[in-house]
């Protein structure tokens, strides 16, 4: 009888502490919208820096992000200058042979324009800070005495846009005053993207004829949101599997890559969300089964990222009826 009332007890608290964590515990966060998720590139390119008259060898490495609404945000950019001696004139009757080594120009804070037709467009006052030593050392670095060279662009500053053909190119011009002169630096690059972001897509498969969009998503184009059917009793019982792909992806030389490679992905992760929240369903290019209730709507959500951390999402959303 005691071992029967201490077991009811025991039975009782633990009950207990379960519903109070249960009523004490957060809610989970609502997924961020996909509206709100930008496109991140790194591109790095060559060509000449124009002084004047003067023109030298250069490259330029520019990381960025695109937003949804096309909006374009530089975080880096970053700009190398080969070694010269600029010749520089103080009076009419007066020049000086001005040493430039180490020379590059960065940007101090965030640059922001649009997207337009393929290009990147950025209004004219951007800044960048500039700075160039009077000596290389024997090792090939630059210590000792520097001077600042602050710039900002004269015109738009103008970047070709173009991830799938692997091509960007930049044209710009800056205006600097360097010993009380006023001087034009244009720069012309062509390069290509060290990192473009991954590509996100996903498919349902199951037991029976399921129906899919283009996209992969379960349901047909009837209905908003459109409607899948049941293929059991208590809804649409499918696995999810990813069919992204990023286009990084390096492949040994010796072999034909394929349309879509996988090996620059780092992480592929799932999610269920019904409004305005979400539950985590697993990792991997493929999980399940997993079962979505007959009367509902429903959303999956696919985000992935790759090995330098750009993100790419995709989600289908849906409602399920009886057959």
């Amino acid at each position: 009888m005691q071992r029967s009332f201490l077991a009811i007890i025991l039975g009782t608290a633990v009950l207990a502490l379960i519903i109070a964590v249960w009523l004490t515990s957060p809610e989970p966060e609502p997924l961020p919208p996909l509206g709100q998720v930008p496109q991140a590139y790194w591109a790095e390119a060559e060509g000449t820096i124009k002084l004047e008259n003067l023109a030298v060898p250069g490259r330029v490495r520019f990381n960025y992000l695109v937003y949804p609404d096309q909006r374009v945000v530089i975080s880096n950019l970053v700009v190398w200058m080969n070694d010269l001696d600029w010749v520089v004139s103080f009076l009419w009757w007066e020049a000086k042979r001005e040493p430039l080594r180490c020379t590059t120009f960065r940007n101090d804070k965030a640059i922001e324009g649009v997207l337009e037709n393929g290009e990147l467009v950025i209004p004219a006052g951007a800044t960048v800070k500039g700075w160039s030593y009077f000596k290389r050392d024997s090792d090939g670095e630059c210590t000792g005495e520097a001077r600042q060279i602050d710039a900002e662009s004269a015109d738009e500053l103008r970047a070709v846009h173009d991830p799938e053909g692997n091509h960007f190119a930049l044209s710009a011009s800056l205006e600097t005053n360097f010993q009380d002169n006023d001087v034009t630096v244009g720069l012309e690059m062509e390069g290509h993207y060290l990192n473009r972001p991954p590509v996100a897509e996903l498919v349902v498969a199951g037991e029976g004829d399921i129906l899919t969009t283009e996209d992969g998503c379960p349901g047909t184009k009837k209905g908003d949101p459109p409607i899948a059917v049941a293929n059991t009793p208590e809804g649409l019982l499918v696995n999810l599997q990813s069919t992204s792909y990023d286009p990084d992806g390096k492949w040994p030389a010796e072999q034909e890559p394929p349309k879509r490679p996988r090996l620059d992905l780092s992480f592929e992760q799932w999610a269920r969300s019904r409004p305005g929240r979400f539950s985590f369903l697993g990792t991997g290019q493929e999980i399940g089964p997993v079962l979505f209730e007959t009367g509902r709507e429903h959303q999956i959500v696919l985000w992935i990222t790759d090995r330098k951390g750009a993100e790419g999402r995709t989600h289908c959303h849906f409602q399920v009826v009886a057959p």
